[in-house]
């Protein structure tokens, strides 16, 4: 009887692992869409197709821009990773890259 109740807590902790751990991976994924479809919300703006520079695109989304920055830390340890693998150097890049320079600032303003 005791084994018996000692193998369906053990189960039903892993079981309550697993859910929390597939959880936990799919508001990682969310999280990551919202940011790809925001980012190329941004670098998608057909009225600053002709810039070059990345400070126009926010300019010119801020909305956009600011949901990014409330992603707060989960979404900039997401950018970072982005930015580590990205093999281009590219507007989408540099968006994300002026996202963490934005969220340092804001971190040592006293």
């Amino acid at each position: 009887m005791n084994r018996r109740r000692w193998i369906l807590g053990l189960l039903s902790g892993c079981i309550a692992l697993t859910v929390t751990a597939c959880s936990t991976q799919t508001e990682e994924q969310v999280l990551s869409a919202t940011i790809e479809s925001n980012l190329q919300q941004i670098v998608s703006d057909p009225l600053l197709l002709t810039s070059s520079n990345p400070n126009d695109y926010i300019a010119g989304n801020p909305e956009v821009y600011r949901d990014i920055l409330n992603t707060g830390k989960e979404g900039l340890l997401l950018l970072l990773q982005q930015l580590e693998s990205s093999s281009e150097n590219g507007l989408k890049e540099w968006i994300m890259a002026l996202r963490q320079v934005a969220k340092c600032l804001e971190s040592t303003t006293l």
